[in-house]
């Protein structure tokens, strides 16, 4: 059975409620608001080329081909010694749909077998317009390195990686409006 890890703090991040369930297939989710509009988180989460630049620990990010509804993305996630980095190719897709009565995007990914080195990488974004130029966020996924997730990392994870991928999208937004200064 697995244990139940529910943190809801105060964080250099976003105020957000976190989960992770440990395993050899680890669960993490993330739900906070980000301040930055819908349309832009969007953008944020479907620019493969720059997710470097914003997802904690995340290098070397290319989109490897598109085609209707689905791009393919490449990169790596750092570790920390002494585990190996984790290298892999994602399909992302992504519509409109109606969720408790509210319009959101639905981004769903998926590693794709056989292009890099973990077991299990999927889940799936939840945008939600949040009202005054804001964005609930919903992050989810599972991970599976190919090795049962030691505490320390498990705790890594989830101080630094969850609540960074809130900060980093703001990040992100940020430095897209600057650039367009």
């Amino acid at each position: 059975m697995f244990a139940i890890i529910a943190i809801s703090a105060a964080l250099a991040a976003p105020a957000a409620d976190i989960t992770v369930e440990p395993g050899w297939v680890t669960h993490g989710e993330i739900t906070g608001v980000v301040d930055v509009p819908m349309e832009e988180v969007l953008g944020i989460v479907l620019d493969c080329e720059n997710a470097d630049r914003w997802f904690p620990d995340t290098v070397n990010t290319e989109v490897v081909y598109t085609e209707t509804g689905k791009m393919r993305c490449a990169g790596e996630t750092n570790l920390p010694w002494p585990f190996a980095d984790r290298t892999w190719h994602i399909d992302v897709t992504g519509d409109v749909q109606t969720i408790d009565g509210v319009e959101s995007w639905v981004l769903p990914f998926a590693y794709v077998d056989g292009t890099g080195n973990v077991e299990v990488l999927e889940g799936r974004y939840l945008l939600q317009d949040a009202g005054n130029g804001r964005t609930k966020v919903t992050y989810q996924a599972d991970v599976g390195l190919g090795f049962w997730i030691p505490e320390p990392l498990l705790n890594w994870g989830t101080r630094r990686i969850l609540p960074g991928i809130l900060s980093g999208i703001e990040s992100q937004a940020d430095r897209v409006m600057l650039a367009q200064l």
